[in-house]
Order: structure tokens, then C-alpha cells, then sequence
């Protein structure tokens, strides 16, 4: 007996403690709430005794009697060019509005209706809402000033994503000339990934710039009216690396690719335009000629109607057996001999194949000068940096 009755005696706590849950406070919040500077989530509807009282940013309480609410209600209407409009309501005796709040209210309504003694809340999906009763408020669900501030870092992702876009055509000039056609390709994909790389980067300034308002306003802020900070934010800090994104790494790898690729096409012409240069020293025979500079000139057929030169350059010549050819002129290093529409030179050409030829002076240039040595110091800091950061790409994504 005495045994049964200690049993008795240990369950009278486990009874006193659902008990106490019982009693916890009548609230309800929005599905996704918003969160302020220390991450509070002050946005919600509580029964107080007699009392329906809503809380909202800025420290807002509005009070109205459980007497004067006959139900709640809220409302979903869907729009084709921004997102849907929806919110809850507080109806009086008269199906009247006495608070509104915007936001999805609908996870949680009907149990909260039931436990304050609430019908079922009455749901608008088409026509006009309610009408206001006397003394209508509208309830903060967003801290003042959320919309400006809203607008002003969409407005600074996007000029970063297009500063991005110019940098990836800026890279993709240093291509050489002779890429042809190629290089419309090249400026394409260096637009898209310039583009991307920028709205990546702009977004995490946009958090780190956050993370920094949010740690100034816990500065600020007295110790006593600071939040807890939550527990999932140090507790668990391999899974939170383990849900991070890897578009911003794979976007870096893709930029990085880049580099090798104009390494390799860089190396590719100036060794192809060094043995033209060689050949043509030792073996090239000297004759006179001229070069014709044809300038040819395209409109587009868009709305700017833009207008594009393109010098064609070719030359023609005598050979020693009395042969006339009519050649075009290679470019050295991108670069190529023009002094007007028509002109005299002396031009160098292979006699085992004469339509190879350009002109003397073309022979003193240097195949890795100009642009083409910043094209060897960009693809091989890039290729470097590349060489560098796949081991360690490869080692996060085996950890994870």
C-alpha cells in the first residue's frame, strides 16, 4: 500500500504541470512575422482578460473589448503583377472592421477563434472588404520605412549586377581580335556571368550590411530590454554552413574557368603570330606594293539604328615571277598597318605561298606587346587563382 501511494503521490506533479499549461497566454502571429533590428517578432493579436489587444512595430498597442469583437476574418486576393493581398480582420457585432493586419494570418486562425471563444472566421476571396467601423486601426506589420528601404536595396543589387555585367565585358575584350565570330559568344556568356557574379555580390552586402545595423542596435539597445539570442544560431553551426547556397562558389569557379581560357588563346595567336614573324624574317622576299584600306560601313536595323566601321585591310603586290596577288593583311598582336585609303610599302611575303605577306614595317613589332601582355598577366593570375581554389572548392564539397 505504501508503495502504491508514493506512485499516487509522484503523478500529482506531472497533473500540476498540465495544469500550468493550460494557462499559457491566447496569442496569435503571423505565419512568416518579421523580425526587427534585435529580432524581436513584436507583431501579434492576445487576449488580456477582457481585452483583444494587437501589438505592432513602433511599440503599438491597440486595445478593444472582447465585448465589441463578434468574430475575425481575413481576406486573399491574388494579383498578376506583385504579390497576393491578403491580411485579418476584427469584426464587431455589425461585420465591421476594428483592426486590420496585412500579412497570411490563416495557419493558426481557428485554433486561436476556438480557444478565445470565437465563431469560425468569415474568408473574403473576391469584392470589397468589410467596412470600417468608428475608431478603425490598422496594425504595424512592418517597421516604418520597410518600403523605401526596400526599394533602396533593390535598387542597389541591380546597378551592381550591372556594374558586374560591365566588368564582364570589360574582360571580355581583352580577347584577342583573331577569336572572330567567337568573341560575340565570349561577350555574351561575360555579360550573364559578370550579371550574376553582381547580384551575388551585392547581395551579401546587402547582409553583411544587415548583420552590422543588427549588431549596432544591440550596442545601443539596454542590456535588460535585449531578446535571448536564439540557441540555433550557436548550437548547430556545421548544419547552418551545410544549408548555404553554392551559387556564389560555383559562379566564382565559372569566372575563374575564364582565366585558363584566355591564358590558352593568348599563348595559341602569339606563338602562331611569332612564327609568321620569323618565317617572313629569314625566308620573306622584299617587293614594293600597296595596301588598300576599304572601309565598310553597316547600319542596324533596330530603333537606335547604330552605324559600325570595319576596315578591311588587304594588300597587293608583284611577285618576282611577275605574279599580281591581292592578299589580305594579318594582324600582329590585333594590330594592323593602315595609313589612309590607299598607300605605298613595301611589303614581305613567303615565296612558298605568296597570300602570305604583310608589310616591312610589321615585321619590327613584337607579337607579346600591347594588349597581349595583359592578356598573359590577367589568364595567368586567373589560372593561378584558379589552381588555387579548386582544392579547396573539392575539400568543402567532400565535407559536406
Amino acid at each position: 500500500m505504501s508503495g502504491r501511494q508514493a506512485k499516487k503521490g509522484r503523478r500529482g506533479p506531472r497533473s500540476h504541470g498540465g495544469g500550468e499549461s493550460d494557462q499559457e497566454p491566447i496569442e496569435l502571429r503571423p505565419d512568416e512575422p518579421i523580425r526587427d533590428l534585435l529580432d524581436r517578432t513584436p507583431v501579434r493579436l492576445r487576449i488580456e482578460g477582457d481585452l483583444l489587444v494587437g501589438y505592432g512595430f513602433g511599440h503599438q498597442r491597440v486595445e478593444i473589448p472582447r465585448s465589441s469583437v463578434k468574430s475575425l476574418g481575413y481576406y486573399y486576393k491574388a494579383r498578376y503583377r506583385s504579390g497576393p493581398r491578403q491580411g485579418l480582420v476584427v469584426l464587431d457585432g455589425e461585420g465591421r472592421m476594428l483592426l486590420r493586419a496585412k500579412g497570411s494570418w490563416t495557419k493558426k486562425v481557428l485554433a486561436f477563434s476556438a480557444k478565445a471563444g470565437l465563431p469560425t472566421p468569415q474568408h473574403r476571396d473576391e469584392g470589397r472588404l468589410w467596412r470600417r467601423a468608428k475608431g478603425y486601426r490598422r496594425l504595424r506589420t512592418a517597421p516604418r520605412g520597410a518600403e523605401p528601404a526596400t526599394a533602396l536595396v533593390v535598387v542597389f543589387v541591380l546597378a551592381v549586377a550591372m556594374l558586374g555585367g560591365m566588368a564582364g565585358l570589360f574582360l571580355a575584350q581583352l580577347l584577342p581580335a583573331s577569336f572572330g565570330a567567337v568573341r560575340l559568344l565570349f561577350y555574351g556568356l561575360a555579360l550573364i556571368g559578370g550579371i550574376i557574379a553582381g547580384a551575388v555580390v551585392g547581395g551579401q552586402a546587402v547582409k553583411y550590411a544587415t548583420e552590422a545595423l543588427k549588431w549596432m542596435a544591440r550596442l545601443v539597445t539596454p542590456s535588460g530590454e535585449r531578446p535571448p539570442a536564439a540557441a540555433s544560431t550557436r548550437t548547430s553551426p556545421r548544419r547552418s554552413r551545410r544549408t548555404k547556397s553554392d551559387f556564389p562558389q560555383v559562379v566564382v569557379l565559372a569566372l575563374l574557368i575564364f582565366g585558363p581560357i584566355v591564358l590558352a588563346a593568348t599563348l595559341s595567336n602569339g606563338i602562331q603570330d611569332e612564327r609568321l614573324i620569323n618565317r617572313l624574317r629569314h625566308h620573306g622576299v622584299r617587293v614594293s606594293g600597296q595596301v588598300w584600306d576599304q572601309v565598310a560601313v553597316s547600319r542596324s536595323t533596330g530603333y537606335r539604328r547604330d552605324m559600325s566601321v570595319e576596315h578591311r585591310i588587304h594588300l597587293q603586290f608583284v611577285t618576282n615571277g611577275n605574279r599580281l596577288v591581292w592578299t589580305a593583311e594579318p594582324a600582329i598582336d590585333g594590330h594592323r598597318y593602315s595609313k589612309g585609303p590607299l598607300s605605298d610599302a613595301t611589303i614581305v611575303y613567303d615565296p612558298a605561298n605568296p597570300e602570305t605577306a604583310v608589310v616591312a614595317q610589321q615585321l619590327r613589332w613584337s607579337p607579346w606587346g600591347g594588349g597581349r601582355t595583359g592578356n598573359l598577366v590577367f589568364g595567368s593570375t586567373l589560372t593561378a587563382a584558379l589552381a588555387a581554389y579548386v582544392p579547396f572548392w573539392l575539400r568543402r564539397r567532400r565535407a559536406r
